[in-house]
């Protein structure tokens, strides 16, 4: 939806030029107190979503700051919460009086959250205690044991950080963490944040593959928009090719790793054609595509 609304603006003519006035008004007018200005300014994309829509609430998977950002500079009113199925669901949630973009939000009332083992950087496995925590699983103790301890404290199996105020990040999925050859973890989702931004990519794994001299290599797994590359290869008058496409991918990872240490470099990449699998919710599943992928030698690329 942000990739749409936003590419309807750079398309309409004046879009960029207008998009910018707006954001400069709107910034004008709350200094002087109007914080209802954002809306009126952008009535126009509001209306394209009915109109009267009250507040965004994102929850399901993470969701990049800029898209979060995105929306409240065009006067939409975003939040993020967390939570997990056996928390019944909600651990945290952002408010509309204290909204921190890029967080999840503090914990609710009667509910605890502390970080197990953090590393220099505070980020270890997120915990949570309190009424909501399920009692266990059905008819499985092993499972069971497995995330809940004996006091209460239940395993969420996502990793992240609390700041000063309380506000909960989350920086990954625990299976998911690559450990680099100097013993830093790193988190594929927030590198996929970074490289799927690119408006020509329409998917994007990140992912550890073990070696024998250097730890775990990270590696990308793209799926190009092929609709836009297909309509610029057409307006510029060539022929899209598996190189070109290579090419363009390695420039994204080119400039991701020239802005990041060296252990969070990314060193080959995968272009599939087809759509990440998902759920009936929508989630990718991972474990088929990195099965799919193989991360095989023959159809990776060097960066």
């Amino acid at each position: 939806m942000y990739r749409k609304i936003f590419g309807a603006i750079q398309s309409m003519k004046g879009g960029p030029f207008k998009y910018r006035l707006g954001l400069t008004i709107s910034k004008v007018g709350e200094v002087l107190g109007n914080k209802g200005l954002r809306k009126k300014v952008f009535s126009k994309v509001h209306d394209k979503l009915g109109g009267h829509m009250r507040l965004c609430v994102s929850g399901g998977a993470g969701i990049s700051p800029a898209v979060v950002d995105g929306f409240i500079k065009l006067g939409f009113t975003f939040l993020q919460g967390y939570g997990l199925t056996e928390t019944s669901p909600i651990l945290c949630v952002n408010t509309i009086e204290n909204n921190r973009i890029g967080s999840v939000g503090p914990a609710l009332g009667g509910i605890t959250i502390r970080i197990d083992n953090p590393d220099i950087e505070g980020n270890g496995e997120i915990l949570a205690k309190g009424p909501n925590i399920m009692l266990g699983y059905f008819n499985n103790p092993a499972a069971t044991a497995e995330v809940l301890s004996d006091d209460g404290w239940f395993s969420t199996g996502d990793y992240g950080h609390i700041d000063d105020d309380g506000f909960i990040f989350i920086t990954g999925r625990k299976k998911n963490v690559i450990v680099a050859k100097n013993g830093k973890n790193v988190y594929p989702e927030e590198i996929e944040l970074v490289v799927g931004q690119d408006s020509y990519i329409l998917e994007c794994m990140v992912a550890g593959k073990k070696t024998e001299t250097k730890g775990e290599e990270i590696w990308v797994i793209f799926v190009p928009d092929m609709e836009k590359f297909i309509e610029y290869a057409e307006e510029h008058g060539f022929s899209l090719t598996t190189d070109y496409l290579a090419e363009y991918m390695r420039k994204i990872v080119r400039s991701f790793n020239a802005a990041h240490p060296i252990y969070k470099h990314i060193a080959r990449f995968i272009i599939r054609e087809d759509e990440f699998p998902k759920t009936t919710t929508r989630k990718v599943r991972r474990k088929e595509v990195l099965r799919e992928a193989g991360l095989e030698e023959d159809i990776s690329y060097h960066v």
